[in-house]
């Protein structure tokens, strides 16, 4: 969903009609917000989230969006002319070189699309980690009570049968 509306809006009509007013300024970025906790939520699954992904599987759902949000930078640092209407012809005093303005805006996109998802990756990572750490003295109690179950039981057979 994320990705998809980078897409489905930035590279349509829908951006220069979001961008005339400022309430549609306000739904376009709390749309994005949203559709990006939604997207971070899921992979961090902290409370009560309906899908609880398999820790490598989350690492997954990080990484499988970076090439398309890198593309999408891409495609804003090399036009070779506005894809935006609304920002094609800003005022004068405003001082600014429109391609030089969406070049940078490029490269805000791709730093911003980088950076978190450099630090999600960390923030996974050390909650498998830690999740490894709780878990294996208890696996380890668990397989020391079976391994002196299993010798009880071969003392009672060795006792009960003896030769």
């Amino acid at each position: 969903m994320f990705i998809g509306s980078l897409y489905g809006i930035y590279f349509t009509e829908l951006f220069d009609v979001l961008m005339r007013t400022w309430q549609g300024n306000l739904v376009m970025l709390v749309f994005f917000l949203s559709s990006g906790l939604i997207a971070f939520g899921g992979t961090f699954a902290i409370g009560p989230w309906p899908h609880r992904a398999s820790f490598p599987m989350r690492l997954v759902e990080l990484a499988a969006p970076g090439p398309l949000h890198a593309f999408f930078a891409v495609i804003v640092m090399m036009a070779s002319r506005p894809l935006v209407h609304a920002f094609a012809s800003p005022p004068a005093d405003w001082d600014i070189d429109v391609m030089t303005d969406q070049l940078a805006a490029g490269n805000v996109v791709w730093g911003f699309g980088e950076v978190p998802t450099i630090l999600a990756f960390t923030i996974v990572f050390w909650q498998w980690a830690s999740s490894e750490d709780r878990r294996s003295p208890t696996a380890d109690r668990r397989v020391e009570a079976d391994l002196e179950a299993y010798n009880a039981r071969l003392a009672e057979l060795a006792r009960s049968h003896p030769r």
